[in-house]
C-alpha cells in the first residue's frame, strides 16, 4: 500500500488509509511501514482502531493477539496527553464540578444525598425486596453463617486449562511426547474442522476424573440452555417441587419435561416414593454414572426402570399408572437437581443453579491460535499448536465462602486430580489462558462501596495489582483480555477527551445530578479521598475519571462507564454490578420491576441481585498455592473498600500516595500473601515470576503434583 502511494509532503495519508477496505481484508495484510503515524488526525487513528477492532470481533473470535499500529499510536498519543503540562487555557478552565451540571432532564433524589445506602427507609416493598436477598427457599437447608443479615466476603475461581486432547493424524502418527503416559482420546482419530468432538470428549473426561478423584466435591455440566427463557421457568419449577408448592409453569408447557397435570393422591404418592429408591439406583459412582452428570437421557433410563407396580401395590388403573410414572420423572429430575450442590457452596437466591457447584466446560475464547515454534527455547520443527487437537477447558468454582485453609485445600485437590491426569500446557505469552477469581458480599454492595473500590483499582491498578503477575499480562496484545480501567474503561477513554470540546460524552456516561446532589457527592468524595493529591491540573484526565464515577447516582451508570460496552473484551477488573438505583438489584419502590435488554448490558450478569468483580490480572495457573494467595488478596481489597469509613479511607489513600505506606500493608492483607508476592518478583522488571517462565516443547506440560 504504501509504496504505491510514494512518501512525498503531497500525500493525503488521512485520505489514503481511510479509503483501504478494512471490512472485507484483514488487516494484517496490508504493508503500513511507510505511514506516518504521527501525522495523521486523532478522529482518523481512533476510526482505524474502531473498524480493526470491528475486523477481529467478526473474523477472529479466537482474540487474536497481534495488535493493530492505529492501536500503538493512539496508546502514544493518549498517553502523552495524560502526562503533558497543562496548557493556560486548561489551566484556568472554570471549574470542573460544571461537567457535571444538571439538565433540563434532571430529577431531583434525596435519597442521593446519604452514606447509609444499605438503610432505605422501611417499606413493603424493601422489606420484600430484603427478604428475597436473603432469605432461602423453604424447605431447603444452610448453614446459619450463609443467612448473616450483614452479609460475609464471597468469592470464587475460573481456571482455563489448555489440554492436549489427542494427537492429530491418527493412532499412527508418531507421538509427540511418547514417554508422557496421561490421558489421550484414543478414539479421536480424524476430525473434521468444524467438530465439537474433541471439546465434548476432554469435557466428559474431565467430569469423570475430577468426580472420582476429588471425594467430596461436586463438578457438574453447564447446562447449554441456562440463558434461555424456558431454562429459569424450569428452574423454578424444581424449586417448587422440592418446596412442595407443586409446578409453577402454566398448563401446556410440557417441552419443559415437567408433569403439570393432576397432582397424585396420597396412595400414588407413596407408590411413587416407593418407586424412587429403585430407580435412583441406576446412577452408580463405581459404574461412571454420576447422579450430578445425569443427561435428559440418564434420568429417563432410570425413570423406567421400574418393575411392574401392580406386584407390590394392587390393581392399578391406566390413569393412576400414568400419574404414577410422571410423578418419578419428576422425583428422579428432582433428585438430580438437588445431587447439583457441592457442600461448600453459598446459597444466594436469583443465582443460576451452575454456581451452587463445580462446573466444566469448553471454551472459544481462548486456544492456541497464536502459539509458534519461537515461542519454546527449542523451537520444534513442526508448529506445536498443529501436532495436537487442544482444547481449553474451564474448571469453575461454586460461590463460596473466603476460609483460607478450606480453600487452599479445595484448590489442591483440583489441580493435583486435573495435572496428574492430563497433559495441560504450562502458560505462556501466546496462549491467553485466564485465572479468574470472582469476588462479592453475600448482602450485595451499595453505589459508595462501588465507588470506593473501583476507585483502589484505578488508582494502584496499573502501578501495582498489575505487576504482581507476568509481565506480558501488561503488553497492548492483551489489552482484550485485562486491559487497563483507567484507559480501557469507557470513562477511561472519555477522561482523554478535552470537556470543553465540542462532541464531549457521545454516549452520555457523565451523570447530571441536581446542585444540592452535586454539592453533596462533592463534598462526600473530600471525605474519603485527598482530592488535592488526585484532583491536579497537571493530570486532567484523572480529573475528569474520579469526578464522572463519584458523581454517578445508580449502580447502573457506573457499570456502564467502567466497562467496555463490548463483552468480548474484558478489564483488568470487571464490574458486574446491576442496579437502577443506590444498591445492587432493582429499586424495590419503583413501580415494576425494570427490564435489562441484552443489549444494553455491558456483561453477562452473574448475580442480578448482589453483583460480582471480576480479576483477570492472573493468567493461567494450576499452582493452587499461588491461586489462593491471589484470591485472598482480591477478596481483602474488595472487602477493606466496603468496610472502610471515611477517615481510614481517606488516610489509607493519602498515605499510599505520600509514600509512608505500602498499597498491600496499609490495607492490612495478611503478611504471608504481601511475602509471597514481594519474594517473587523479578528483580530485572518488578514483575512476578513464578517459575522460570522458558518453556521447552520437549517438555511443555505441567508436572504432576505430589
Amino acid at each position: 500500500m504504501a509504496e504505491d502511494q510514494g512518501s512525498g509532503d503531497n500525500v493525503n495519508w488521512d485520505e489514503v488509509i481511510l479509503q483501504l477496505d478494512f471490512v472485507n481484508v484483514d488487516w494484517r495484510e496490508y504493508n503500513f511501514s511507510q505511514v506516518p503515524w504521527e501525522t495523521l488526525l486523532d478522529s482518523t487513528i481512533q476510526e482505524l482502531v474502531d473498524m480493526h477492532r470491528q475486523y477481529d470481533d467478526i473474523h477472529l473470535p479466537d482474540h487474536s493477539q497481534q495488535t493493530s499500529p492505529a492501536y500503538y499510536e493512539l496508546m502514544r498519543r493518549l498517553e502523552a496527553t495524560r502526562n503533558k503540562t497543562p496548557t493556560n487555557r486548561e489551566a484556568v478552565t472554570e471549574d470542573p464540578m460544571t461537567w457535571v451540571r444538571p439538565t433540563p432532564h434532571t430529577v431531583d433524589d434525596p435519597r442521593d444525598r446519604s452514606d447509609d445506602y444499605s438503610s432505605p427507609t422501611p417499606t413493603a416493598a424493601t422489606m420484600a425486596a430484603a427478604a428475597k436477598r436473603k432469605e432461602p427457599p423453604k424447605g431447603m437447608k444452610y448453614r446459619p453463617e450463609d443467612m448473616n443479615p450483614n452479609g460475609f466476603p464471597t468469592w470464587g475461581f475460573e481456571l482455563e486449562v489448555p489440554i492436549a486432547v489427542a494427537r492429530t493424524g491418527g493412532l499412527y502418527a508418531n507421538r509427540p511426547h511418547p514417554d508422557d503416559l496421561r490421558w489421550e482420546a484414543e478414539e479421536i482419530i480424524e476430525v473434521e474442522e468444524s467438530s465439537d468432538r474433541p471439546r465434548r470428549v476432554a469435557v466428559e473426561r474431565v467430569l469423570q476424573i475430577l468426580n472420582s478423584q476429588t471425594e467430596g466435591l461436586v463438578f457438574i455440566r453447564k447446562d447449554e440452555d441456562e440463558d434461555d427463557e424456558l431454562y429459569s421457568l424450569k428452574v423454578r419449577n424444581l424449586q417448587g417441587l422440592e418446596e412442595g408448592t407443586g409446578p409453577v409453569v402454566p398448563e401446556g408447557a410440557d417441552d419443559l419435561g415437567l408433569h403439570d397435570g393432576k397432582a397424585p393422591d396420597e396412595r400414588e404418592e407413596r407408590i411413587a416414593q416407593d418407586a424412587l429408591e429403585f430407580a435412583t439406583l441406576y446412577f452408580n459412582a463405581e459404574e461412571g454414572r454420576y447422579i450430578q452428570m445425569a443427561t435428559d437421557d440418564d434420568m429417563q433410563r432410570a425413570a423406567a426402570r421400574i418393575p411392574d407396580l401392580s406386584a407390590g401395590w394392587g390393581v392399578i388403573t391406566q390413569t393412576e399408572g400414568d400419574r404414577i410414572h410422571a410423578r418419578i420423572r419428576d422425583l428422579v429430575q428432582l433428585e438430580v437437581f438437588k445431587a447439583k450442590r457441592d457442600a461448600r457452596h453459598v446459597f444466594l437466591p436469583e443465582m443460576k443453579p451452575r454456581y451452587r457447584a463445580f462446573s466444566v466446560y469448553g471454551t472459544d475464547d481462548v486456544n492456541l491460535s497464536n502459539v509458534k515454534q519461537g515461542d519454546y527455547i527449542d523451537q520444534p520443527r513442526d508448529n506445536p499448536k498443529d501436532l495436537y487437537y487442544w482444547e481449553v477447558i474451564k474448571v469453575v468454582s461454586p460461590v463460596m465462602q473466603v476460609k483460607p485453609h478450606e480453600d487452599l485445600d479445595t484448590v489442591s485437590r483440583i489441580c493435583r486430580a486435573l495435572r496428574q491426569n492430563f497433559r495441560i500446557h504450562r502458560d505462556m505469552p501466546s496462549i491467553p489462558a485466564t485465572t479468574q477469581i470472582t469476588v462479592s458480599n453475600s448482602g450485595g454492595f451499595n453505589i459508595l462501596e462501588i465507588k470506593k473500590i473501583i476507585t483502589l483499582i484505578a488508582l494502584f491498578g496499573n502501578d501495582l495489582l498489575m505487576k504482581l503477575h507476568r509481565r506480558h499480562r501488561s503488553r497492548p496484545e492483551y489489552e482484550t483480555v485485562c486491559g487497563p480501567i483507567k484507559t480501557h474503561s469507557k470513562l477511561g477513554g472519555l477522561s482523554f477527551t478535552e470537556p470543553w470540546a465540542e462532541g464531549f460524552d457521545p454516549e452520555q456516561i457523565t451523570p447530571h445530578p441536581s446542585i444540592e446532589t452535586r454539592d453533596f457527592l462533592r463534598e462526600q468524595m473530600g471525605r474519603f479521598l485527598p482530592i488535592d493529591l488526585i484532583l491536579t491540573d497537571e493530570k486532567l484526565p484523572d480529573k475528569i475519571f474520579y469526578i464522572v464515577l463519584w458523581m454517578c447516582t445508580s449502580v447502573d451508570a457506573i457499570s456502564k462507564a467502567v466497562n467496555t460496552g463490548h463483552r468480548s473484551r474484558k478489564l483488568e477488573v470487571v464490574t458486574k454490578c446491576q442496579g437502577n438505583w443506590h444498591l445492587t438489584g432493582a429499586d424495590p419502590s419503583a413501580p415494576e420491576e425494570v427490564e435489562y435488554p441484552d443489549t444494553e448490558l455491558p456483561f453477562t450478569v452473574v448475580d442480578p441481585i448482589r453483583g460480582v468483580f471480576e480479576f483477570r490480572q492472573c493468567s493461567g495457573s494450576l499452582d493452587p498455592e499461588h491461586i489462593v494467595r491471589w484470591a485472598l488478596l482480591c477478596s481483602h481489597m474488595v472487602n477493606f473498600a466496603k468496610v472502610a469509613p471515611d477517615e481510614n479511607f481517606r488516610t489509607y489513600v493519602n498515605d499510599v500516595l505520600n509514600n509512608r505506606t505500602t498499597v498491600l500493608g496499609g490495607m492490612g492483607v495478611a503478611q504471608d500473601v504481601q511475602d509471597y508476592f514481594q519474594n517473587r518478583l523479578n528483580g530485572e522488571d518488578g514483575y512476578f515470576q513464578l517459575e522460570d517462565p522458558a518453556v521447552s516443547w520437549d517438555d511443555p506440560f505441567y508436572k504432576p503434583m505430589p
